[in-house]
């Protein structure tokens, strides 16, 4: 699975994009890109970009990485807005991870695209 990671200094949106199939060891492998990557652009936003995802995890497998977030207790700051794929074969696995992770204090949501998730991602703004 080929899996990139950007900020968007703009946004101040870290960017992470997947495609192809994840196994759990490149889903570890990308969670450990994501804490380097905010230790050199700190930020508590997360794009992402699984709208090319062509196959998921098990739901053990699910748990498992899952577990592994709590390695970083800087993650749990992070809100991370995820771009589903049009594939409705993954849904299902996508929302267990998406409530699974929010039953461990992850602010974790799905969204058909990166718009809304971007405007969910968004800083409140200050009302007078």
């Amino acid at each position: 699975m080929p899996w990139t990671i950007d900020h968007d200094p703009k946004l101040d949106v870290m960017v992470i994009t997947v495609t192809g199939s994840m196994t759990l060891d490149e889903a570890k492998a990308v969670t450990r890109g994501v804490l380097a990557s905010a230790d050199e652009h700190p930020t508590e936003r997360v794009l992402v970009d699984a709208s090319e995802l062509q196959g998921w995890m098990s739901p053990g497998q699910i748990l498992e990485m899952i577990q592994d977030y709590g390695v970083a207790s800087s993650q749990r700051n992070m809100r991370v807005g995820v771009v589903r794929p049009p594939l409705t074969s993954l849904h299902e696995d996508l929302r267990f991870y998406e409530t699974a992770s929010q039953n461990r204090g992850y602010a974790v949501r799905m969204f058909a695209d990166s718009a809304a998730a971007l405007e969910w991602l968004a800083p409140p703004t200050d009302l007078p």
